[in-house]
């Protein structure tokens, strides 16, 4: 029993130990848990405070690039806002540009109406010239006839008489009296007796002790009725030909052509131009060439028609033949004003921008202007093309003479004469450092304005010029290589009457801007030798101002008049179309100047050599 009970208490005692063993490896694994737990807590604590450190920076950052984009998003509606304005601006000028149009367009249709008018009554006052003429023949005719029957019934009666004797010392009867029509002129010697009387008193006045010469710029009135006897073209002031009128035509037989003239005494050169619907861009154009002495005297003389290209020119001596005829009537002194419709017209034919009633540029006008009238009196009347120019050439003399005795060969008119000077154009690679130079004619040289001021010299706009520039691509003909080169444009030689285009017009996208700066210009001495390159041979140098063609405005709603400087008057003239008047020089100068007209031949009674 005893050993019974050792082994239930063995067996207890063990059951016990395996009890207390699997307890103490619960409390171990519990232990080894905790441990395992609080090891992964604080692990995942750590992770969690780095994790929590990036999201801090993440949302610093965001919080940084929001900043960035609201100061972007700020900036952009500052800008929003500000377009908004221009575009309110812009709308604003838009309904004011259109309700000017509309003004404009309004005044324009009165204009038109007042010129229908006044052409209707001009059409109704030569229609009653022509029919008072036809009444004054009819009434001479009338007279004749009556004449013819009272002289036949006299005769008839006479030879019918029975008394067809008469005694010694009766008197002849009043029929006898009438003198024989060429008896009656033996008596009378009507104009040629005026104009035989002048040039005797001219005579008397020549040999007298006054001692004073007739200056080339005064009318000579006996030697103009002289010259006309013979059949010789007068001369007027200053080289410019006084036309010739039949003065025993009615004023509206004179001229076939329809100038609508407004009659009234004027000096001569001061006749307005009429506005045939925006063209006075032409108008101020004719009236600068129209006080150019020697083009006008080489026109109106009719000098022209010796030269006149009338088969091989661009308009078949066309222009040149209705530019005459405008120069003519603007230098009788007949007109208050006339109508050059017909020299439009034909423009217009040869350049469709001319023949409506869209504004125009007047430096494009003078441009083509000269050029036609240049191909129409050319005297070389099938040029050939001028040779291709060696664009290695050298810089010296000789190239220069070489291109300037191609082009005379071929262009020899009085265009060229008084208009045409010469340019270098020089282009440097600066790949391989070569050169190419190239010579080029010009009858009118367009000046940049420097943007720095807005107040500058007219010497500023030449060295503006003549500055070099930097070309950022350009193909070298010599190492074929595309880079960057620099041109330099240089003056050869200038023209005698030289012609400068202010380059006021630019484009800023779908607009054409105006440069408004005011450009100060001498009137008297402007000296240019410094301009041009030495050693060249440049003959022109001192130049005196005598025409301007101003534009006041902006291109699309402006308007072009001319400044003048009468050869014969000696005095300055403005002319806004139809209106003329005296102005003083020292209002010549303007913002409102475009192109200038200078002379260097100023006085002289002769025209310069050919080149």
């Amino acid at each position: 029993m005893e050993d019974v009970l050792k082994t239930q208490s063995d067996i207890a005692n063990q059951s016990l130990a395996r009890e207390k063993e699997k307890l103490d490896l619960e409390n171990k694994w519990e232990f080894l848990r905790l441990k395992r737990e609080a090891e992964h807590e604080t692990s995942m604590r750590q992770m969690i405070v780095e994790e929590q450190d990036k999201l801090v920076d993440e949302l610093e950052r965001l919080k940084n690039i929001d900043k960035e984009r609201d100061d972007v998003e700020h900036r952009l509606k500052e800008e929003l806002e500000a377009v908004k304005e221009q575009l309110k601006e812009k709308d604003e000028k838009e309904k004011k540009y259109l309700q000017s149009e509309e003004l404009r367009r309004i005044e324009w249709e009165k204009e038109e109406e007042r010129r229908k008018v006044e052409k209707a009554k001009e059409d109704e006052i030569r229609r009653k010239d022509k029919e008072k003429l036809a009444m004054m023949e009819a009434v001479d005719r009338k007279r004749k006839e009556r004449k013819e029957m009272d002289k036949e019934r006299r005769e008839e009666e006479r030879r019918n008489s029975p008394m067809r004797l008469q005694q010694p010392g009766q008197r002849d009867s009043p029929s006898r009296q009438v003198q024989d029509p060429a008896n009656r002129g033996q008596g009378g010697r009507g104009a040629g007796a005026v104009k035989q009387k002048l040039r005797d008193e001219d005579d008397g006045r020549g040999s007298s002790g006054g001692g004073l010469k007739r200056s080339f710029s005064s009318p000579n009135i006996a030697q103009m009725l002289e010259q006309e006897d013979k059949g010789l073209p007068s001369v007027g002031y200053s080289g410019v030909p006084v036309p010739k009128f039949d003065r025993q035509q009615k004023p509206s037989l004179i001229s076939s052509r329809n100038f609508a003239g407004v009659w009234g005494t004027q000096k001569p050169g001061l006749t307005g131009l009429k506005n045939l619907g925006n063209t006075c861009y032409m108008n101020s154009i004719l009236q600068c060439v129209s006080n150019t002495p020697p083009l006008a005297h080489y026109f109106i003389s009719r000098s022209y028609e010796e030269d006149l290209n009338s088969k091989y020119s661009e308009t078949r001596g066309h222009v040149a033949v209705e530019f005459s005829e405008v120069l003519k009537n603007i230098w009788s002194s007949q007109f208050k004003s006339i109508s050059p419709s017909d020299l439009k017209q034909m423009v217009g034919k040869f350049k469709p921008e001319f023949a409506g009633r869209d504004q125009q540029d007047s430096h494009e006008f003078a441009s083509k202007l000269l050029e036609w009238l240049h191909s129409d009196t050319n005297r070389v009347v099938r040029p050939t093309k001028e040779p291709e120019q060696n664009n290695k050439d050298s810089k010296d003399k000789s190239a220069a003479k070489r291109h300037w005795r191609n082009y005379l060969e071929r262009n020899q008119s009085i265009i060229v004469q008084l208009f045409c000077g010469q340019t270098r154009s020089t282009v440097k690679c600066f790949s391989c450092v070569g050169e190419s130079v190239t010579y080029r004619e010009f009858t009118n040289l367009t000046l940049p304005l420097p943007e720095t001021h807005s107040r500058v010299n007219l010497r500023d706009c030449f060295e503006e010029f003549l500055r070099e520039e930097r070309i950022d691509e350009f193909k070298c003909d010599r190492c074929k290589k595309t880079g960057k080169a620099s041109k330099k444009t240089d003056i050869v030689k200038l023209p005698p009457l030289l012609v400068i285009h202010l380059s006021r017009f630019y484009q800023d996208g779908m607009y054409t801007r105006k440069k408004q700066n005011f450009v100060n210009f001498d009137l008297k001495n402007l000296n240019l030798g410094q301009f041009a390159i030495d050693g060249f041979e440049n003959k022109f140098f001192q130049f005196n101002l005598y025409a301007v063609s101003n534009h006041f405005g902006s291109l699309e709603g402006g308007h072009y008049t001319a400044y003048c400087s009468s050869n014969v008057l000696k005095r300055w003239h403005k002319f806004d179309d139809q209106d003329v008047s005296t102005m003083d020089s020292a209002d010549v100068v303007t913002p409102a100047a475009y192109i200038l007209f200078y002379s260097a031949i100023e006085g002289q009674t002769s025209l310069p050599p050919l080149g």
